[in-house]
């Protein structure tokens, strides 16, 4: 259906109409191939089953059985309304159309709350209109509907009527685009006019449909089983509940002004309109002097845009307004039409400034005269006349291309307007080679023109600016793409890159005098004892002269060789710490050294440490001095293993691993601060103690009191307590009799802190 196109069609009731369009008769069309809520079935299923004597089976229920077989389709549409449900078809082929237009199509319905099964009603047989019956029913300046008359009942070019040769293959082209024309342009006219749509027998309105109800409605072709025309019919599932009016509310309008009076609006290609209404008005506007307008329809008839083929998701519609006569501020706003006739909310008004886009008259350019300075500057003195001076003129600039460089950009020597009344234009060109010269009239909305450009000769003794950012990505095969950011003179002719393995040797040339681009790939070599290879640009410009170097940039070359794995060298250990000295390899490439740890029934070791390898080397030792301090593990060895990582970022894999049973200090510096006191009221000696330094990776802990009495050589232990209990009673004392006391902590796994101060009290005499 959308190999369609509409050409010029003459109407029969006395006017003339010419209508051009894109194939809007795929918009029907589109529902049933694209829809999942449509359904088009076979001929075996036509013939016995909905449209038979028979019910419809469960098979044909489950859309993905059925055999999609398309000779010559019915495609339809559905829209429900106040009036019931709005059913609308297209034949696919000109045939079917002119074939049906007689025979008829046959509307049936399946469903609804009085229907059981699978049984049906026949609606209607819907035909078109007679030739006399059309005028009857239509005025005769109603140049669609007499356009609607020559489709339906014209007569066709005969084969051996065609300009073509008779008999040929393009009299047979020519015969069946005429067709393509007449039923796609039939098609059209339906969807733009209802009442047409109606009388060309494609348009059915069933007002006996339940609200809320849910129905099936099918329109086939009412066809003899002898019929030599084969067309399947469609079917269409609904639900009468009424549909919300459409809206172009949220489509923005895109406008251009590249022709003066001529403002090109347009809007994404929506395939739920076929037509659409175009209107303006015009804003008041103090600085053009205009009071404004009310809207007004652009198009007399509906409007159908070209539709770019090409486009995709991106495709749009166009409309140019070729009538605005003055400059000023306009509005636009599009209201699309539907394939039942139904116009939508318009979009939000779009607002366009009609401004003045005619440059002035280019000027002429008569001859330069050139300046040399002492200090090798050079001005030119560019003399130019012009002979109209329009009013919005604001004066003139100068530009400059250098002679041999292939790019079209032109430069402006200059930034402030020369005066509209100024025929001469004094610019210093210092730096600048030979190259052309143009002189540009601008006037005050920023519309130029430009002379014929004129050669200059300078004499350029003085070189670019160097290049800046040179920067590189290097891909794993070795491919390296440098860029850079270019020389901000306007007479760089080329770029040159160098090239070097090491910064001892001299930078080769590697580019030739064609690289103008800020972009050049290189090849490099895998597998050299090489790390880097290392580059500068210069920048040349017309005359020869070459820019210093841009900033040399360091590149790694990818290396997939595994680099070697560092070896132990000594180990030693006490209670701070283990200590070993690992040996790295001498390869050029290596980025870093990674250490790991991890206990030795574990899984998986865990990283501690990294190691850059040029800060190892930076002394020329390749030594790597490693000191670890892992937690107090008393029962537990840990193991070490060392990674070595290359600047391409392989890896040599986990050394030799070195085994440590790491005990730790066996005395921790936990300081207890011990008071004591005497009770003699109830007879007893209280201690308490302050605890400061214990870490939560001590882990859990207890304290142990010691006593000495007067009876003991030493102190005695007595009593252990919990954390969280940090005070003893003692009622060994006799009174009269002295003791001393100090405490401990002891952790669980065996450690202990430093013994507390020793306090002494002595019990009082009883009276």
């Amino acid at each position: 259906m959308n190999r369609h196109k509409l050409l010029y069609v003459a109407g029969v009731l006395g006017l003339a109409v010419a209508m051009m369009a894109a194939p809007r008769h795929g918009a029907i069309g589109q529902r049933v191939y694209d829809e999942p809520d449509s359904l088009i079935i076979n001929d075996s299923l036509v013939k016995n089953t909905l449209f038979g004597d028979s019910l419809l089976s469960e098979q044909l229920m489950a859309r993905d059985t059925l055999e999609v077989y398309r000779p010559s389709q019915i495609f339809v549409l559905s829209k429900v309304t106040d009036d019931g449900v709005v059913l609308r078809w297209a034949p696919e082929s000109y045939a079917a159309f002119r074939t049906l237009r007689d025979s008829g199509y046959v509307v049936r319905r399946i469903g609804g709350p009085e229907m059981t099964g699978l049984a049906y009603d026949t609606l209607a047989i819907v035909r078109s209109l007679t030739v006399d019956e059309f005028k009857k029913r239509f005025e005769p300046n109603d140049s669609m509907a007499g356009m609607a008359v020559q489709l339906m009942w014209g007569n066709l070019t005969q084969l051996d009527q065609t300009e073509q040769p008779p008999g040929t293959f393009s009299a047979y082209q020519e015969v069946w685009e005429q067709q393509e024309d007449i039923t796609g342009t039939a098609m059209m006219i339906a969807e733009l006019r209802p009442d047409l749509a109606e009388a060309m027998g494609l348009l059915y309105i069933d007002r006996t449909a339940k609200k809320g109800a849910d129905y099936m409605y099918s329109v086939l072709p009412n066809l003899s089983n002898d019929s030599i025309c084969d067309v399947r019919g469609g079917v269409i599932p609904v639900k009468v509940e009424k549909t919300a009016r459409q809206s172009m509310a949220g489509i923005i309008l895109e406008d251009s002004l590249t022709v003066p009076m001529n403002v090109a609006i347009s809007w994404p290609n929506l395939t739920e309109f076929s037509a659409y209404n175009i209107e303006r008005r015009e804003v008041a506007s103090e600085k053009y002097g205009t009071a404004g307008s009310d809207w007004k329809q652009l198009n007399e008839q509906p409007y159908v845009s070209f539709k770019n083929a090409f486009g995709g998701d991106n495709a749009r519609d166009y409309y140019h307004d070729l009538e605005i006569d003055h400059l000023g501020v306009y509005e636009y706003r599009v209201s699309g039409i539907n394939s039942f006739g139904e116009v939508s909310e318009p979009t939000l008004p779009h607002r366009v400034e009609v401004k003045d886009i005619v440059p002035p008259v280019a000027p002429l350019v008569k001859r330069f005269e050139m300046h040399y300075h002492t200090d090798s500057t050079y001005h030119v003195n560019i003399v130019f006349e012009k002979d109209t001076l329009e009013e919005d003129l604001a004066g003139y600039r100068a530009y400059y291309q250098m002679e041999k460089h292939d790019s079209l950009y032109w430069h402006p020597l200059h930034e402030e307007l020369a005066a509209p009344t100024d025929t001469t234009l004094y610019v210093d060109v210092s730096g600048l080679s030979a190259g052309h010269v143009s002189v540009g009239a601008v006037d005050q909305l920023g519309n130029i023109s430009y002379s014929m450009p004129m050669l200059l000769n300078i004499e350029d003794h003085k070189p670019p600016t160097p290049p800046t950012e040179l920067r590189a990505n290097v891909s794993p095969d070795g491919l390296v793409i440098l860029r850079w950011n270019p020389s901000p003179e306007p007479d760089v002719h080329h770029y040159e890159v160098f090239r070097a393995n090491d910064m001892t040797e001299i930078f080769a040339h590697v580019t030739g005098i064609d690289q103008v681009e800020t972009v050049w790939m290189d090849s490099l070599e895998l597998g050299v004892n090489q790390a880097y290879i290392f580059y500068y640009v210069t920048a040349v410009d017309g005359t020869g002269n070459a820019s210093k170097p841009s900033d040399i940039l360091r590149v790694v070359r990818p290396n997939y060789i595994p680099p070697s794995v560092c070896r132990i060298d000594s180990v030693s250990m006490d209670d701070h710490g283990i200590y070993m000295r690992w040996i790295q390899s001498n390869e050029d490439d290596l980025k870093e050294h990674r250490l790991y740890r991890k206990i030795n029934k574990a899984d998986h070791f865990d990283l501690i440490s990294v190691y850059r390898a040029d800060s190892v080397a930076l002394y020329g030792r390749n030594i790597i001095e490693v000191h670890d301090t892992p937690p107090y593990e008393q029962k537990e060895r840990y193991v070490y293993a060392m990674e070595t990582v290359n600047l391409t970022g392989v890896t040599s894999g986990l050394s030799q691993p070195q085994t440590f049973l790491f005990t730790g200090p066996a005395i921790l510096p936990v300081d207890i601060s011990l008071s004591v006191t005497f009770d003699e009221e109830a007879g007893e000696t209280r201690l308490a103690w302050d605890t400061k330094g214990i870490k939560e990776e001590y882990g859990t802990y207890y304290y142990n009191v010691y006593r000495k009495g007067p009876d003991d050589k030493n102190f005695q232990f007595i009593l252990m307590t919990p954390s969280e209990q940090p005070t003893f009673s003692d009622k060994l004392t006799r009174p009269g009799e002295q003791a001393e006391y100090y405490v401990t902590v002891r952790f669980d796994d065996g450690r202990k802190g430093n013994p507390s101060n020793t306090v002494s009290v002595k019990a009082p005499e009883k009276h």
